[in-house]
């Protein structure tokens, strides 16, 4: 992929696109037509004529090196954490104390694969719930708060992610939980793809991939509980002959905010979460037009 592009991007706070101008040693040329997201505080930006070049945005650190799709990585959270706080858990089942946490605020993030959900029993609990503790578990598609009568509850995820956060108010108590897996109920798409760790690449399905099945492909990334992430990547590559603004169609979904970004047509995008769990969709036209994505993620 190129090393530089002439594209401007714009400051997160806003969700218009702009045009740098032409790159130097380059002829004048005019901007693409560039359609506004839908979500505030999410931003995209327009290529210029039929070519597109871009460089990582000025506004985050570029990624290290991505890690190959299907690879799940170790814990993810701070270096030299012994407590589960803050940590992305991927391992099929496991304890987690939560009684010696030492902030009031602990979460933890447990993935699988796609095709598997997470279970979540709790052994013990010694919460205080009239001073306001309380656990607090979702995933992408619900979320519950409880504290009273904890002790043997279990929780079982729609997903193949789950959140649990451990809210105290005070200096002592918390939650012993056994985290497990077994397999989801309701099929995904076979052209899906789950993504997990701070950083990774992100390629569209190919129409192989897609098979020609109604719907769309999705692209699902989840990382550690307090972080945040960015999307740089570059769709381009329409099939000749292909018509209408809906012939490239990407959506981006914040799982904590419940916005939805859309990106059409050829263009760098830039993309920033709300929170840890991102779902990025290429429309069935989209695929069926041979366009194609190409980028990489990373957490702030």
């Amino acid at each position: 992929m190129p090393a530089d592009f002439c594209q401007h991007l714009p400051k997160p706070a806003t969700v218009r696109g702009c045009w740098a101008g032409p790159c130097v040693g380059q002829g004048p040329a005019s901007p693409a037509p560039h359609e506004e997201a839908t979500a505030p505080g999410q931003a995209t930006a327009a290529g210029a004529g039929t070519a597109l070049e871009w460089r990582q945005p000025r506004t985050r650190l570029p990624p290290p090196a991505p890690q190959p799709l299907g690879h799940l990585p170790g814990p993810q959270g701070k270096l030299g954490e012994s407590s589960a706080c803050g940590r992305q858990l991927l391992e099929p089942a496991g304890t987690i104390d939560l009684r010696g946490a030492r902030q009031g605020d602990c979460a933890v993030a447990l993935g699988r694969p796609l095709g598997e959900v997470v279970t979540l029993h709790v052994l013990e609990s010694s919460l205080n719930c009239s001073l306001g503790d309380m656990l607090v578990v979702w995933d992408r598609l619900t979320w519950r708060k409880t504290c009273r009568e904890l002790s043997g509850a279990t929780f079982v995820s729609l997903s193949n992610t789950l959140v649990v956060q451990q809210r105290r108010a005070g200096p002592r108590g918390g939650v012993v939980l056994r985290h497990g897996s077994r397999p989801a109920p309701q099929p995904y798409r076979e052209c899906d793809v789950q993504l997990f760790g701070p950083r990774g690449e992100i390629v569209s399905p190919s129409p192989s991939a897609h098979g020609g099945r109604a719907g769309g492909c999705r692209l699902f990334i989840s990382v550690a509980p307090q972080a945040r992430i960015a999307i740089h990547a570059l769709a381009a590559g329409t099939a000749p002959g292909t018509e209408g603004a809906n012939a490239s169609d990407i959506t981006i979904r914040d799982s904590h905010s419940w916005s939805t970004t859309a990106f059409r047509g050829q263009q760098v995008l830039y993309w920033e979460s709300r929170g840890s769990q991102a779902e990025v969709e290429f429309s069935q036209s989209f695929l069926e037009a041979g366009a194609s994505l190409r980028g990489h993620y990373w957490t702030f």
